[in-house]
């Protein structure tokens, strides 16, 4: 129930639900005399926050304080490890489709980070997690699916398909791990509150960030600076990570 209640609240919050949410409310209102002048407030409002919400130089400041916490990995100087894991994200149930395609973008850029650092440690094995939260298919098996048809060896595979979010992950993982160090691969929004979870289950990750949404400076072309599909996701990426460290501390 409790997991269900995050999950509603944080789907809510995001940009887009709450300045459309504000938009609703604000157009019933200008159909009820009384109260047209408070709809043109919302309308007005909710309109100004989604155009906010995926104009670039604000969402790149929002996203990039988190997706510059830790660089990218170096396998040069990597201490080598016996466990790569690659958190969960999404995926499409779609048997027809290759599981490659089937990965989300995010999903997908994760594992292909994880495949390249454990490609470069022989005898590591690739960890692969995410449970079948809103589907009949857990999200692991995608991934192993996936991480076979890149040319991962099936004996180096170990799928974790019960996590549902990233607390279960850090719990699970980190019984199976314990205190060895070990590669942990996941958005570099992401990796902030992600490594904060699994430190506190008292194991050793090395942060490898992927999926970087960011970008170093705002470009001078017109449309950097109008809003965009891809702004509005850079802010929920924001606003779910900021969201989530103020569950994590509530709830522990």
């Amino acid at each position: 129930m409790l997991f269900t209640l995050k999950k509603i609240i944080g789907a809510l919050i995001m940009p887009f639900s709450a300045g459309a949410a504000v938009l609703v409310a604000g157009v019933v209102l200008l159909w009820l005399a009384p109260r047209r002048m408070l709809g043109r407030v919302l309308v007005t409002a909710g309109t100004a926050f989604l155009l906010a919400s995926g104009c670039g130089p604000l969402t790149n400041a929002l996203v990039r304080p988190l997706d510059t916490s830790y660089p990218v990995a170096d396998i040069a100087t990597m201490p080598s490890v016996g466990w790569v894991v690659v958190l969960g994200s999404g995926h499409h149930n779609d048997p027809s489709l290759p599981p490659t395609i089937r990965l989300t973008g995010q999903a997908l850029s994760r594992l292909v980070e994880g495949i390249r650092i454990h490609n470069a440690m022989p005898g590591s094995r690739l960890l692969v997690s995410g449970g079948a939260v809103w589907d009949s298919v857990a999200h692991a098996n995608v991934l192993a699916e996936a991480a076979l048809v890149l040319g991962v060896d099936s004996a180096a595979i170990v799928v974790e398909p019960r996590p549902r979010d990233t607390d279960d992950e850090a719990r699970l993982i980190g019984e199976r791990i314990g205190s060895t160090p070990f590669v942990l691969v996941t958005s570099a929004s992401h990796m902030p509150r992600a490594l904060a979870l699994f430190r506190a289950q008292g194991t050793n990750p090395i942060p490898a960030p992927t999926d970087f949404g960011s970008t170093p400076q705002i470009t001078l072309r017109p449309e950097a600076f109008l809003p965009t599909s891809s702004g509005l996701r850079n802010s929920e990426r924001a606003v779910k990570e900021y969201v989530g460290r103020i569950w994590a501390w509530l709830t522990q």
